[in-house]
């Protein structure tokens, strides 16, 4: 049966920060994906690789002053992100934007709200954006209700990095 990518799944935001740690990121452009988080094992599956199988994401922070986020999600299968499943989206400050890298720093958001569509040939497409219920599993987030989010990445996403944040264990 032929991939059903029809519906897209977006986020795009251009109010925000990326922070690793206590620095801003600038002068690059990171990557980002959508994918799903399960809690009780602290780990991230990613949509991915991310341009060959329905997905794309980046984080433009060359300026500072005007970011740019956008993700995109459609499903490969007539299974994958049946309607409803809740997303969760990780951005990590890797440039290959083509490969999922857990190894880099990251901050994986959810919201209660990003949930996937009804997937349709025609239509359905779903447009999600941060808002007060977007809460970081990994790393930090603020939302501002204006202005600019801050959005934290784990400086460095080993065991330790992820106790002190209370991520694993």
């Amino acid at each position: 049966m032929a991939n059903i990518k029809a519906s897209n799944f977006t986020i795009y935001d251009d109010t925000f920060r990326v922070f690793v740690g206590s620095t801003q990121l600038s002068g690059t452009v990171i990557a980002a994906v959508w994918g799903t988080y399960n809690s009780g094992t602290s780990t991230f599956t990613p949509n991915q690789p991310i341009y060959s199988q329905g997905g794309f994401g980046y984080v433009d922070v060359t300026t500072p002053s005007a970011p740019e986020l956008q993700i995109i999600l459609n499903r490969t299968t007539q299974t994958q992100y049946p309607e409803g499943t809740l997303l969760s989206l990780a951005i990590y400050n890797k440039p290959d934007l083509s490969n999922w890298d857990s190894s880099a720093a990251m901050a994986v958001l959810s919201d209660s709200s990003w949930t996937a569509p009804a997937w349709s040939l025609v239509g359905g497409d779903k447009d999600v954006t941060f808002t007060s219920g977007t809460t970081a599993l990994v790393g930090g987030f603020t939302y501002s209700g204006g202005g600019f989010d801050t959005i934290t990445l784990v400086p460095e996403p080993s065991t330790g990095a992820l106790l002190m944040i209370g991520s694993v264990g």
